[in-house]
């Protein structure tokens, strides 16, 4: 493992030694596997994400889709994006079980160079503090071995669990954009501003947390 990818991390992120360009495809944290999916995952995934109503009505779209078309999409956005950009979403598996859960990380806004943080659970893993401790790392990530000064998200207004989310990660709404034929609100952070929580639930300065003017 190159030690410099790992330089600056939270303690409760392990980085392990597969690396693909500048980020890491597979990260751990207290009770999640984040890592890249495989041609493999992509039926469990599409089952309990695309192919399910509820879940697909928390996001822009909104409605389920058949598995002849979920595995399709799946794929272009889990498996060709990292191979097109050298990041994006990895799959989340909980450590306890190795469930497939769903997916979380990082990738461009369409048709900009913001990169977005971004997140879907199945059912039965909401309300556990699942989609905050995997957007917590991907933040890291962005902010770590991207070096982005920014990350962004877009959540549907209704969407209260999900606005709660990006609230405790100490994101702040800064806009409203058409996205999908639909109105989301946008979240912002900056890496002065991001934090990371201590095992024993504070807040401590981030690593990344720069001093500027």
């Amino acid at each position: 493992m190159d030690a410099d990818k790992g330089k600056g991390l939270p303690p409760n992120l392990s980085l392990c030694s597969a690396v693909e360009g500048r980020v890491q495809t597979r990260i751990e944290t207290k009770r999640l596997i984040l890592r890249r999916a495989t041609e493999a995952d992509l039926e469990a995934y599409c089952q309990r994400i695309y192919c399910d109503p509820e879940v697909m009505r928390t996001l822009p779209g909104g409605k389920a889709l058949a598995m002849v078309e979920a595995c399709p999409r799946a794929s272009t956005n889990l498996i060709d994006y990292w191979e097109q950009h050298g990041f994006g979403p990895w799959l989340l598996v909980a450590k306890q079980n190795e469930r497939l859960l769903g997916h979380c990380g990082l990738r461009y806004w369409p048709e900009t160079q913001d990169v977005e943080v971004l997140y879907a659970l199945e059912r039965p893993a909401w309300g556990q503090g699942y989609a905050t401790e995997a957007a917590e790392a991907s933040l890291a990530t962005g902010f770590g071995q991207l070096e982005l000064e920014r990350i962004i998200a877009g959540v549907l207004p209704t969407n209260r669990a999900s606005i709660h989310v990006l609230q405790k990660l100490g994101m702040q709404k800064w806009d409203e954009r058409e996205f999908a034929g639909l109105q989301v609100v946008m979240y912002e952070i900056g890496r002065t501003h991001f934090v990371v929580r201590s095992p024993n639930g504070l807040q401590r300065p981030s690593p990344y947390r720069t001093d500027s003017s």
